[in-house]
């Protein structure tokens, strides 16, 4: 090989020309907006096949159109609720079944809060919010198991994104 042509190869390699994340596929909760529309948008971006996973319809479909408009097929928007355990399985089985029986990468971001104290919270509203930031990705990471337990050298990942309430709290 010529040293002109080894300096290309290399080149290439290092400035990943299809993307970081080419061939791996994401799902992300919560993306039909703020910070999880734009991971979708990111990732897409650098190469990864999306899910858009959010509650709202109109806002899922509209990211995954937007990124589908730039980078045709990058995108898949699965409309449903992270508290239902059987949209959790649904989610699962479309996006292996969106990336070739494959899934690398789950960004946990779905949440929520309500604008209040803690002494004012009740305890549906405390139980709701448990729910949405421990149970749904403990199910979602749970029904994804066996996609991530394979060993085909692929790198896999687990992104929970939290608020900075869980730091600072709200009293």
């Amino acid at each position: 090989m010529a040293p002109s042509d080894r300096l290309d190869q290399v080149n290439k390699h290092l400035n990943y020309p299809a993307g970081m994340l080419a061939g791996q596929v994401a799902i992300i909760t919560g993306a039909g907006q703020g910070i999880g529309a734009e991971a979708a948008r990111l990732f897409a971006n650098e190469g990864a096949k999306v899910v858009v996973a959010d509650i709202d319809n109109k806002k899922a479909n509209a990211v995954a159109d937007a990124i589908n408009a730039v980078s045709p097929g990058r995108a898949l928007a699965v409309v449903g609720d992270v508290l239902d355990a059987n949209y959790i399985e649904t989610l699962v089985k479309k996006a292996a079944e969106f990336g070739g029986g494959k899934i690398h990468i789950i960004i946990n971001n779905a949440g929520f809060t309500w604008d209040g104290v803690i002494h004012k919270m009740t305890d549906k509203q405390w139980d709701t919010m448990l729910a949405v930031h421990n149970t749904a990705p403990f199910r979602l990471v749970r029904a994804a198991a066996p996609y991530f337990r394979v060993k085909d050298q692929e790198p896999r990942v687990i992104i929970n994104i939290s608020s900075t309430s869980g730091i600072h709290g709200n009293a």
